[in-house]
């Protein structure tokens, strides 16, 4: 009986591997194996700060106005972000500072620009050109 619980949450392990494999490679712009790292270490920092403050990734979401599933995404570890929506995150956990430390533990995971089209993704990097210059 032991042996085949054992196979069965062994073969559950591999199933959530490969699901989270599968949730990277469908992003709009697939993540890379050098950024699952980084998004991973985000996501436990994330679930982390967020069992911290007692809410759940529901009541979180909500804080933030964000979708349940853009927590539980990055938690997972499967999801790039905005810098913004970090900060979104940090302020609903009521740590704003917090926001750079989650910037810095995406590295280069984060994603600098909306991948919709529009003008509004297109007017939002002309802002963000004109204020590195």
């Amino acid at each position: 009986m032991k042996k085949a619980s054992r196979t069965g949450s062994g073969r559950a392990k591999r199933s959530e591997t490969s699901a989270r494999t599968a949730q990277r490679a469908e992003s709009r712009r697939p993540i890379d194996d050098g950024e699952v790292d980084r998004l991973e270490a985000l996501g436990s920092r994330l679930a982390d700060l967020r069992r911290s403050a007692g809410l759940s990734q529901v009541r979180l979401a909500t804080r933030a106005e964000l979708a349940p599933s853009t927590i539980e995404r990055l938690e997972a570890g499967t999801r790039r972000t905005r810098r913004s929506t970090l900060g979104r995150i940090a302020r609903a956990l009521e740590l704003p500072d917090a926001a750079g430390e989650l910037v810095d533990l995406a590295g280069p995971a984060w994603t600098r620009f909306s991948v919709t089209s529009g003008s509004s993704a297109i007017n939002s990097r002309m802002r963000l050109a004109r204020s590195s210059s």
